[in-house]
């Protein structure tokens, strides 16, 4: 750890760690988890941050959730306490109220903790190659270890020559050649779907959007243990702030088993659906498929997420609904969920691309609710008032269904209406939707619409 510097490369890096030492201790354990393997004491500026921090590490190791006064009796024990400030400054550097996530702040420590080693480096290789009187040898090592230095701190900025992507680009077209299939894009559910959205690409936000009561909700439901069988074992993840756990597991058992909702609702299930519940709940019992209802934050999703993408866990997240998800950052104004909104679906589509580079591919599946106004297909207009839903979105697919067209029917003709896709063609595909099971199935082929 750094003694007191006051070089303009520093400035700004011991606010930085106390906003970071602030985040961790209000985020939640999972963070840690992940932050307490990358960052180590000696990568902080000052001194005492870094004993700080190894407080907080050598409790959460203990099995211990720290508090204020756990971690000021732990400095205490090693002697570390009284030369920093005492408990006061303790409770001062815990509380403060941090502006971005702990992994971001962790980035800019770990940058400038980087730069700092990369300085000494310097110095020393410098002083070696001007004093003859160190022997040839000592000033090569000294530059070797400086190139080694370098090589493990590059930027994130740092470009990558295009000749590193043909070569990864070539290695996948000579596997695919050998017969193996890549892990590039998640297949749909419904046969129509795929043939125009094409999959689900990692790294990915696809909005499944439209008017209430047009099946949004059991849409997702549907894919949810399906996209399970094609994860390689990873996780998939229904974030619920629209209805509670046991009406999303009733959803998913009436759609996986053709069983009626309100049957299944009511435990109330015939001989004939009894039998077919039993098969499904083998089949969604052994699946990866997860359920929180708990009205978690944003801020808590993502890290939850991050962590479980270190892991290798995760593979997709469902999020029911947009507008409802809360968010620890303040927005005011006319227009506050307009911002919520767009400051979501940005870091979303941020947080995907970064579980991807650390070697978890996933992506989201995010419900989001358009006008009520009128019988007219939704367009992506529609989403213009909340927020950047079609920027960041990789696709925009509409569910649509004319209410009067399907008056009395037990199958709704239900249009499937790819707005937007980045990574494909757009078009209309029409399915069928079986509301007493909230199941969506292919229709006839004479039934239909294209």
């Amino acid at each position: 750890m750094a003694a007191k510097d006051n070089s303009a490369l520093m400035m700004g890096v011991p606010d930085m760690e106390v906003a970071l030492l602030g985040a961790i201790f209000a985020s939640p354990p999972d963070v840690f988890a992940v932050l307490s393997k990358r960052l180590a004491p000696d990568d902080f500026f000052l001194m005492k941050h870094g004993q700080i921090w190894g407080a907080l590490v050598a409790l959460f190791e203990q099995g211990h959730a720290p508090d204020v006064v756990m971690v000021a009796s732990e400095l205490e024990r090693r002697g570390q306490l009284e030369s920093m400030g005492g408990a006061a400054y303790i409770t001062r550097v815990l509380s403060t109220f941090p502006t971005l996530y702990a992994d971001q702040y962790a980035d800019v420590i770990l940058e400038y903790s980087a730069r700092r080693k990369l300085a000494l480096h310097l110095r020393k290789a410098l002083t070696a190659a001007e004093n003859p009187a160190v022997d040839w040898t000592t000033v090569q090592t000294s530059v070797s270890a400086l190139s080694r230095l370098n090589a493990g701190t590059a930027s994130n900025a740092e470009p990558t020559h295009v000749s590193n992507h043909l070569q990864a680009q070539w290695d996948e077209i000579e596997r695919v050649t050998d017969g193996e299939q890549l892990e590039q894009r998640v297949p749909c559910r419904l046969p129509s779907l795929q043939a125009v959205l094409g999959g689900y690409v990692y790294g990915g936000v696809y909005t499944i959007a439209g008017r209430p009561g047009r099946g949004k909700t059991s849409f997702a439901h549907n894919e949810a243990p399906h996209l399970a069988k094609h994860l390689q074992g990873r996780d998939v993840i229904i974030y619920s702030w629209e209805m509670p756990g046991r009406q999303v597991m009733d959803s998913i058992m009436a759609s996986s088993g053709g069983i009626d909702a309100n049957n299944v609702e009511r435990r109330t299930l015939s001989d004939k659906e009894y039998n077919s519940y039993v098969l499904a709940a083998k089949t969604i019992g052994d699946s990866s498929v997860y359920i929180n209802d708990k009205s978690p934050t944003w801020e808590d999703v993502r890290a939850y997420v991050l962590a479980q993408a270190y892991q290798g866990r995760i593979g997709c997240v469902i999020l029911d609904q947009l507008s409802l998800i809360p968010t620890k950052a303040k927005f005011d104004g006319n227009q506050a969920d307009y911002h919520r909104i767009s400051y979501i679906i940005k870091d979303m589509k941020m947080l995907a691309m970064q579980c991807c580079e650390v070697g978890c591919p996933m992506f989201f599946l995010v419900l989001s609710q358009v006008s009520r106004a009128g019988e007219n297909e939704p367009t992506l207009s529609t989403l213009a008032e909340s927020g950047r839903i079609e920027q960041d979105s990789d696709a925009v697919v509409f569910i649509h269904a004319n209410d009067k067209e399907n008056e009395g029917a037990v199958v709704a003709t239900t249009y499937l209406i790819v707005a937007k896709n980045r990574h494909g063609a757009k078009g209309r595909r029409a399915v069928g939707f079986y509301g007493a099971q909230k199941l969506f199935s292919e229709l006839a082929k004479e039934d239909k619409s294209w």
